[in-house]
């Protein structure tokens, strides 16, 4: 079911390799985030749903895997489209993933057992372990349909926000949720700005559980805002990915539009404070081509940690030249990558150390943040 958005507001998508409009979704404010988070409440408590046993949940998980792999072109199209990514990009990583994270957590369904405790004296105890409630998803725009199938998958009590500058590949996801049998509110799928649509989920007190990516600024708002309502929170926040390019890259292959103006603009930006904060630049720097959000491949040398292009996500063709750490071991990060770069499995935890994030996502790590545990204690009734 589709809904009108009460706040009259509008989210116009574009393809950042032509600036053309592509189409124009609408926008939703808080009394429409409130109209989500009550229908996924009503289905959290629906028998239909909450007395399905986790081997049906996983049945269904399965379906839309199926689904996903039958319409993978669409997805990947779609995310191209909207996203500005190579479609190889789009098919071979994001609707690849978002297939094998369906099928990876619908094995699991009927995995995630409690335990037998023995207390001695005849007594016992037992765990379960038990959804933790309805959950806000925030997504970026960098992998929108993937990263909205990591928590889906995990937990389908969700109110998901959309990203506002890339809203059609979830909004296609949506559709096959639809279409696998999902009970109507399990998953509940909104378009809007995170000013207002993303601080509305934050503060809603139907809500339990925020899982958030995004800028570390943002996540310690959310934080904040979380702590008023003790939510439980997973944070994916910002970081450092340094790179090698080799000479024999294909740059023609690879580099690619930037998402939006405004990303376009604030790289440009990142990239002036660079040079006036005395990093030297070897190549690039600049608008690339005629028409579209294209840079040129930027290099910096003689970067210091200090500075602006250091402490801050990019997401943008810029690089700093300096010698690498060898040893994982030595590397206060939550993820290393050896001859790869920004590779994910659904199988292993992905998250980040320090101010990069709390919690993790995929794998079995991520089961433990998305289930809460009840003890229970038993003791034997007397015979006779």
């Amino acid at each position: 079911m589709s809904l009108e958005a009460k706040s009259g507001k509008t989210i116009v998508a574009i393809d950042p390799a032509t600036e053309n409009t592509i189409t124009e979704v609408q926008a939703a404010g808080e009394e429409d985030i409130d109209i989500a988070v009550k229908a996924a409440r009503k289905a959290f408590e629906n028998p239909e749903w909450k007395d399905l046993d986790t081997a049906q949940r996983g049945k269904l998980l399965l379906k839309l895997s199926i689904l996903a792999e039958r319409d993978a072109e669409i997805l990947a199209t779609i995310d191209s489209w909207d996203n500005g990514k190579p479609y190889t990009a789009a098919m071979t990583e994001d609707a690849a993933e978002v297939i094998s994270v369906f099928q990876y957590y619908g094995g699991w369904a009927d995995k995630n057992h409690g335990q037998m405790i023995n207390l001695g004296l005849d007594k016992w105890a037992y765990t379960r372990h038990e959804p933790v409630g309805v959950c806000g998803q925030i997504i970026p725009w960098k992998y929108p349909v993937m990263m909205a199938a990591w928590n889906l998958g995990l937990y389908l009590h969700v109110v998901t926000p959309l990203c506002s500058r890339l809203p059609l590949s979830v909004l296609y996801l949506a559709k096959l949720i639809k279409e696998a049998g999902f009970p109507a509110g399990v998953v509940n799928i909104i378009n809007g700005y995170g000013a207002e649509a993303g601080s509305a989920i934050t503060a809603h007190p139907g809500i339990d559980k925020i899982a958030f990516t995004g800028s570390t600024i943002t996540g310690k708002t959310i934080m904040k805002k979380a702590s008023e309502t003790l939510k439980s929170v997973t944070l994916e926040t910002g970081g450092k990915s340094p790179l090698i390019v080799f000479d024999n890259a294909d740059f023609e292959q690879a580099v690619n539009p930037q998402v939006s103006k405004a990303q376009y603009e604030k790289i440009l930006s990142l990239i002036e404070s660079g040079k006036s904060e005395g990093a030297g630049l070897l190549t690039g720097g600049a608008h690339s081509g005629d028409k579209g959000f294209y840079i040129q491949p930027t290099v910096f040398r003689d970067v210091k940690p200090n500075m602006k292009i250091v402490r801050e996500e990019i997401f943008g063709p810029c690089v700093n030249l300096r010698k690498a750490h060898r040893v994982a071991a030595g590397v206060q990060a939550g993820t290393v990558w050896i001859i790869s770069s920004q590779d994910t499995h659904w199988g292993v935890p992905f998250g980040g150390y320090k101010q990069s994030g709390i919690g993790r996502e995929l794998g079995s790590y991520a089961l433990s943040a998305y289930t809460q545990v009840k003890a229970v204690h038993a003791t034997p009734q007397p015979y006779g």
